[in-house]
């Protein structure tokens, strides 16, 4: 064999070794995406959960948060900071679930879980003003828009099955009120 077909043969193996190795790259790069995906929905499920978890381990906000569904008025200054808090923490954890599904990291019936979750929340007069006065702000555009479309779908078809909300209310001894 010529030095020339060593060489010729060098290149050969070269190049296949480089084509070996970008596959290799691309399938732990779909691997790693793959499993990034399953920790945001880990995550956000985890955030989920714990949201939700305090108002069964904390009794004082237990009642707060449906008494303030019911008519934030109704609320005392310390009972009005715990609720706007509360939902300034819940708003945080679904703006999050939102920018995962935006960039595509988060799976579609996780997403469609969130959607249902903040709907209905958004369907109390209470959540929706408590929006609309967000002194605070500290969203972004995006979802901003998001939440702001939403209120807007919910006033326009006020017919919008309630049900959830209703018996959640009842279920509370609260009567919803118009703010």
């Amino acid at each position: 064999m010529t030095l020339e077909q060593i060489y010729f043969l060098a290149e050969i193996i070269a190049a296949f070794a480089i084509v070996v190795s970008l596959i290799y790259l691309a399938i732990q790069i779909k691997q790693s995406r793959i499993q990034a995906k399953k920790d945001a929905i880990d995550v956000i499920t985890i955030r989920r959960s714990s949201i939700l978890g305090v108002l069964s381990e904390n009794s004082e906000l237990s009642i707060i948060i449906p008494k303030g569904l019911a008519s934030s008025t109704k609320l005392s200054e310390n009972e009005y900071f715990r609720y706007h808090s509360y939902l300034y923490t819940l708003f945080i954890a679904i703006e999050m679930a939102f920018i995962k599904w935006i960039k595509k990291d988060l799976d579609k019936e996780v997403w469609k879980a969130w959607d249902e979750v903040i709907r209905w929340w958004l369907r109390f007069p209470s959540v929706q003003s408590w929006w609309s006065r967000n002194i605070i702000g500290g969203f972004t555009d995006d979802f901003d828009s998001y939440v702001d479309g939403i209120i807007l779908d919910l006033n326009e078809n006020p017919d919008v099955n309630f049900e959830k909300q209703i018996k959640f209310m009842e279920a509370a001894g609260l009567n919803s009120e118009e703010e």
